[in-house]
């Protein structure tokens, strides 16, 4: 088993009849000397020799342990209980009892190796006794008397037998005093049944409550037993406390906060799952922003979202959004878009901005949470799409994502909560202070701090979990894995990372009604024709540029991009500011006309179209064309504010703040004029109907803007 070496070597203070075990083994020792250990089977005995150095490199390798004998493990078992405790873990007055025995052990051992008489001992205690308990004399009563031989033997026995360890000096006597309950077995059952009753629910159940409920149930015994002997004495408060005490806390957490919040205190968590390069595991997740900040278009400030990718290697934000969009499919992609392309357009949008993120491209794994947007069907195909894992993590568990989380509370306490407009993390925090009339802040301009803290602050500062800063980490990753290949090309990934609409339109001559908008394009003319119209299509749009879209045929499986009718209104248009101006059209709209009205003024239109068919089926389908474009309110405000506001540069901020400010004056004008001015009530020019009787068309028309008014 062991190599025999006959130089000299290190030696173990061994003594014979020690017992060790190796590999499952039983040796005892047998000899020693300074070259060897000899060493017998205790079943077979056979000798088996060691050398020195090779015992002492066993030793420290920890290959073998020693073992007791069996009348040495009968004794210390009868005399000393202490060895499963952990000395360090013991009171300090503890630790210094044995301490001061431990003088007197080494002292005994090294002047009286083997026999002890009693009248040495006495004398080495009567001249050392004085200069052992100087240190201890003045704060414990253990040193007050001098110990005798016995004693001195005793504590020599239990400190061989106890592994030369301190903690079989520690006193035996520091758990004394009746170790059995003494409350009668009735009494016992009935606080068992008040504390399991009444302590252990959901409700904050006091002490003092349930001390009274146990005063009510033995009043109860004792008025039903008259006999002195049988009554029960009512047990002071403190004995209710230890045995509530006694309780098991996991047990006690789950009956009284829940299986959830009792997992939260006492399950154990664990390190991840050690990486070795970047982008191979990326958590996800959304947060509402601790801020209110000014949005155009809208009267009172708002909270944004925030969408996080970060890297788990590295702790780099590889990907993110602010928005308006709570937790949603459409942030997410976003997010996922933002992770894979790459984003020098930061810098360049962002001058003040020194540094730069070079994490771009896909995961190859997205760790995320359990909402919604995450299990869609959208969600699962563009992660496929794009080469990705996606793994949830268990039900109510962020710790699986600490790290994505972690920033959160780091963007908060070091950008957010000292920003005006704050709404702090609580409502203790926050106090009085009013949120929004401290927020001046607009959203473009935070967006540009949340960026230039992250790339210029959180980026390059010392991350105490990485040693290093992330950037760092990442460059020299990178130099060493690169980045995962994007093999997609710019066009397609746009297309994966679009959000897809709940909305399937029907393909119409005009093109696709969506979102108040309308689509077209000479390919999809094609396609509805291929398909003898009733065409049926999916939506999948970019919400930072709804200019144009992308429709889907199952069917036919093609696909195709196609462009807004409205290319002036559309241009740069974001999916939030449009809703946003929709809503004020129909605030101002409903605040105008009754709900009675655009019922009767929807009647007379179908009623003008039924009796119109009759005349002439041919111009039905014209009919249906116009009807179907009436409920698109968006040109028609286009043109009613484009003449009071200057032009900006998306066409849209200077339009919504003046939809919001003089909508239903607006809408007054627009229904006024809708008889002389017909051709603008309709909108565009080259989508109107040419009617064959003028008294006709001026009827449908009079009607259509009555409608498009209500409607919008």
């Amino acid at each position: 088993m062991f190599a025999n070496v006959t130089t000299s070597s290190p030696m173990l203070d061994l003594a014979m009849g020690e017992r060790i075990k190796i590999s499952g083994a039983l040796l005892e020792v047998e000899e020693t000397n300074r070259e060897n250990v000899v060493l017998r089977y205790t079943v077979t005995k056979v000798p088996h020799i060691i050398a020195n150095g090779d015992f002492v490199a066993e030793y420290e390798n920890g290959k073998f342990t020693f073992v007791l004998s069996e009348k040495k493990e009968k004794d210390l078992a009868a005399s000393n209980d202490n060895l499963n405790l952990s000395f360090e873990a013991l009171p300090e007055h503890l630790q210094d009892a044995a301490d001061y025995r431990l003088q007197y052990v080494k002292l005994v051992l090294q002047e009286y190796p083997n026999t002890k008489p009693d009248k040495k001992l006495k004398e080495l205690v009567d001249k050392n006794f004085e200069e052992f308990r100087a240190d201890y004399v003045k704060h414990y009563s253990f040193c007050e008397k001098k110990p005798s031989p016995k004693t001195l033997r005793r504590w020599c026995d239990r400190w061989e037998a106890g592994g030369r360890r301190s903690i079989a000096l520690v006193p035996c006597d520091y758990n004394k005093g009746p170790q059995k309950k003494k409350l009668t077995t009735v009494l016992e059952i009935m606080i068992e049944e008040c504390i399991s009753e009444h302590y252990l629910r959901r409700e904050k159940v006091t002490v003092d409550t349930v001390h009274a409920m146990l005063f009510d149930v033995i009043e109860a015994w004792n008025n039903a037993h008259k006999v002195k002997s049988e009554k029960i004495t009512f047990p002071h408060k403190s004995t209710l406390k230890r045995r509530i005490r006694e309780l098991d806390p996991y047990d006690v957490a789950v009956k009284k906060h829940g299986k959830e919040e009792a997992d939260k205190r006492f399950k154990p968590v664990f390190s991840m799952l050690k990486l070795e390069r970047p982008m191979q595991v990326v958590q996800l997740d959304h947060t509402k922003m601790d801020i209110m900040v000014l949005v155009p278009g809208m009267a009172k400030p708002m909270r944004p979202y925030l969408t996080i990718l970060l890297d788990q290697y590295s702790r780099m934000v590889v990907g993110m959004h602010i928005g308006f969009d709570p937790y949603g499919y459409t942030a997410v992609m976003l997010a996922v878009q933002n992770m894979v392309l790459s984003k020098g357009w930061v810098n360049r949008k962002y001058p003040d901005i020194v540094n730069a993120n070079p994490a771009f491209g896909p995961a190859e794994l997205i760790l995320t949470d359990n909402g919604g947007e995450h299990h869609s069907i959208s969600m699962k195909r563009s992660c496929q799409e794009l080469g990705m894992l996606l793994k949830f993590c268990e039900s109510k568990t962020p710790y699986q994502k600490a790290h994505v989380e972690r920033f959160f509370r780091t963007l908060n306490t070091k950008l957010l909560h000292q920003m005006p407009g704050t709404t702090f993390s609580n409502t203790h925090e926050k106090g009085d202070y009013e949120s929004e009339e401290n927020a001046f802040l607009k959203f473009d301009q935070l967006v540009e701090l949340v960026h230039e803290f992250i790339y210029d602050e959180y980026h390059v500062g010392y991350h105490r979990g990485i040693r290093c800063s992330p950037l760092e980490k990442m460059e020299d990753a990178l130099k060493v894995w690169g980045l995962p290949p994007m093999r997609m090309g710019m066009e397609e990934m746009k297309f994966v990372t679009a959000a897809l609409s709940s909305k399937k339109p029907k393909v119409q001559p005009y093109g696709v009604d969506w979102e108040h908008l309308t689509f077209n394009s000479h390919e999809l003319s094609e396609l509805r024709k291929n398909t003898h119209g009733t065409l049926q299509v999916e939506v999948k749009y970019d919400p930072l540029d709804l200019s144009y879209i992308w429709v889907v045929d199952k069917a036919t499986m093609t696909r195709m991009k196609v462009p807004a009718v409205d290319r002036e209104y559309t241009k740069g248009l974001e999916k939030f500011h449009h809703d946003v101006f929709i809503k004020a059209t129909k605030r101002g709209a409903n605040g105008k006309y009754k709900h009675e009205d655009l019922m009767r003024s929807k009647a007379n239109i179908w009623n003008k179209i039924r009796e119109q068919s009759q005349k002439q089926e041919a111009n039905s389908p014209r009919v249906a064309r116009f009807t179907s474009q009436r409920m698109t309110p968006t040109p028609i405000q286009m043109e009613q504010t484009q003449n009071e506001i200057p032009a900006s540069g998306q066409g849209f901020d200077d339009m919504a703040e003046c939809a919001l400010d003089g909508l239903s004056s607006g809408v007054e004008e627009q229904y006024e004029s809708s008889n002389d001015n017909s051709d603008e009530v309709y909108g565009d020019s080259s989508e109107r109907i040419d009617f064959e009787d003028e008294d006709e068309e001026d009827d449908i028309r009079e009607i259509a803007a009555l409608s498009s008014i209500g409607s919008s």
